[in-house]
């Protein structure tokens, strides 16, 4: 399993859709507006495949999936700390 950052910038109208699509993930941790954690063995291009439909391609949506890493600083919640440890692997 893997965790990938999904950051977007969309419509509200949108965006409460994509939320509700990233939430049926099985390890998912919200620390930031339009930033979301999930753990899955999907690929990035699944993962946008599963809410691709609430989007429409114009310039105003925006969406980036990125892999995460052990390699990660800031300031965070510790119960965010906590869930990076327990669901980022080595």
């Amino acid at each position: 399993m893997k965790v990938y950052c999904i950051a977007y910038s969309l419509p509200t109208e949108k965006r409460v859709a994509v939320i509700e699509t990233i939430k049926k993930f099985a390890g998912w941790w919200h620390y930031t507006d339009n930033m979301w954690l999930i753990a899955t063995d999907k690929s990035p291009t699944e993962i946008y495949e599963t809410f691709s439909s609430h989007l429409s391609g114009k310039e105003k949506d925006m969406v980036l999936i990125i892999e995460v890493g052990k390699n990660f600083y800031g300031l965070l919640p510790q119960e965010a700390w906590e869930w990076l440890e327990d669901y980022v692997p080595e």
